[in-house]
């Protein structure tokens, strides 16, 4: 069995990317999201919460979801 390192991110943490991204562009979204490869309707729904962060923003971020599974504590 071939293991792998990756890097776990809070559950927050990929919405709080996506501010960053808007904050270093002065707070423009939309230009924020040409910068990423985004609709700016996308990246507004997003910061809203009126969407999950999906796909195409987590692969704009440089990131992409996996299912984890971890090993219990001993003594668990």
């Amino acid at each position: 069995m071939k293991l792998e390192t990756v890097q776990c991110l809070a559950e927050g943490e990929p919405l709080r990317l996506l501010q960053a991204e808007v904050d270093a562009d002065d707070g423009n979204q939309t230009t924020a999201a040409a910068r990423l490869g985004l609709s700016p309707s996308l990246v507004n729904a997003t910061l809203r919460g009126a969407i999950a962060v999906g796909p195409r923003v987590l692969s704009a971020l440089g990131l992409e979801a996996r299912r984890v599974i971890i090993a219990k504590p001993k003594g668990k």
